[in-house]
């Protein structure tokens, strides 16, 4: 039974450790056969592309075990990082205003549907009438759905900024355009 870092075959290990023989080898032979141990290794992994095995999470971390690499916080992902938290403390405050104004709406159709119903117009009272004397006909509908629609459109516009922000993150993070 293969261990955790080898699946099908491939070990992540050993291709790490001749990357590292390719990579930081002084000695020309020793690297080019680093070099073609990987190549081979990658071969039984299914041939695919030796590229895509580099983006394995079990690859990069042995990688990282091997090749200890030093990290640097450039001064650009630092300002990235700071933008996009700021960008999502902005979407914060804009989606909690959306909501505000979201439940404003909702209270201002429930205020509106109560005045409707305490005060019948004469369509509403022609409409009783019919109502009343014909036991088939059926209540018109209000049209009370421009408060429902600003809601939904205020907090999809919400959404639409925290999706921007986490975005925003991603790029900064791993270095998308």
């Amino acid at each position: 039974m293969p261990g955790p870092a080898q699946q099908n075959g491939f070990d992540a290990g050993k291709f790490a450790a001749y990357v590292a023989s390719f990579t930081s080898n002084p000695n020309e032979a020793e690297a080019m056969n680093g070099a073609r141990m990987f190549r081979r290794e990658a071969a039984r992994n299914g041939g695919g592309r030796v590229v895509d095995l580099f983006y394995r999470a079990d690859v990069m971390a042995a990688l990282d075990v091997q090749l200890k690499p030093e990290r640097e916080e450039s001064p650009e992902l630092s300002a990235a990082r700071q933008m996009a938290i700021d960008q999502c403390a902005l979407a914060k405050e804009a989606l909690a205003k959306a909501e505000h104004w979201a439940e404003i709406a909702k209270r201002q159709e429930a205020a509106i549907e109560e005045l409707r119903r305490q005060t019948p117009t004469t369509g509403d009272t022609a409409r009783v009438a019919r109502a009343s004397s014909s036991p088939t006909a059926v209540p018109v509908p209000e049209f009370g759905y421009v408060a429902g629609f600003f809601a939904f459109a205020v907090v999809m516009a919400g959404a639409a900024l925290v999706f921007t922000c986490a975005a925003r993150i991603a790029a900064a993070v791993f270095g998308g355009g």
